[in-house]
């Protein structure tokens, strides 16, 4: 069995984060199966995920970044040939 998450970081959510989070955790509690995070790069979305993560408990995809998402095409599979990026 895998070990539970737990973020180790040396600061606390701040600004919008606390906020995001919470709204993030009831849709989830709710039963919510799509919510979009919205920021600017550098704003602290996956900072903001890997909280509600922890805070969860649940198992939890992977995150990835805009340059990973980039190259990936429909149902994860690689762009290849004029749909490349």
């Amino acid at each position: 069995m895998s070990k539970p998450f737990r973020l180790n970081a040396n600061f606390k959510p701040a600004g919008d984060q606390p906020a995001a989070i919470e709204g993030l955790i009831r849709g989830l509690e709710s039963g919510l199966a799509h919510q979009t995070l919205l920021g600017v790069t550098g704003s602290g979305k996956t900072f903001t995920m890997a909280n509600v993560i922890a805070r969860l408990g649940r198992v939890a995809g992977r995150l990835v970044g805009r340059d990973d998402l980039e190259t990936v095409g429909h149902r994860g599979r690689p762009l290849r040939g004029k749909r490349a990026v």
